[in-house]
């Protein structure tokens, strides 16, 4: 196998196991078990999602999965909202970006942040966004 090959394989390989997780997100109902299988997957996987987290050659592996929950998220949230297309564009930006960064901080920390309530913030963000943190007195 050569190199592009062996970069092939691990973008497919990054890709699926959090596409596999994503496709377990239910658009009608509020569900934790992707989030879960999210976290377990990268923790399983360190060595493999360190390809996604800590390389530069991890842009195909991000426009793939970007690509797939863009296609299925529009395609679940139009059932149950009256969201334009600018909004939508808006919000699946935040909301990817959001949960990378979340993902890769948590990875970074070598999973030293209490996975607990960095799962129990960014299930509530994605569920109420961020009014319940910042402006509640």
């Amino acid at each position: 196998m050569d190199y592009p090959d062996f970069l092939k394989n691990m973008e497919k390989s990054v890709a699926d196991k959090i596409l596999q997780a994503f496709d377990t997100y239910k658009f009608d109902m509020v569900t934790d078990t992707t989030v879960d299988l999210l976290f377990a997957e990268i923790r399983q996987n360190k060595n493999l999602f360190a390809f996604l987290f800590q390389t530069e050659l991890n842009q195909e592996v991000i426009k793939i999965i970007e690509k797939y929950v863009r296609e299925k998220t529009k395609e679940g949230w139009r059932k149950h909202s009256d969201l334009d297309d600018q909004q939508f564009e808006v919000l699946i930006t935040y909301v990817l970006y959001g949960q990378y960064g979340v993902l890769k901080m948590w990875y970074d920390s070598d999973f030293r942040i209490d996975e607990k309530k960095i799962k129990e913030v960014y299930i509530n963000v994605i569920h109420y966004g961020i009014l319940k943190y910042t402006y509640v007195r």
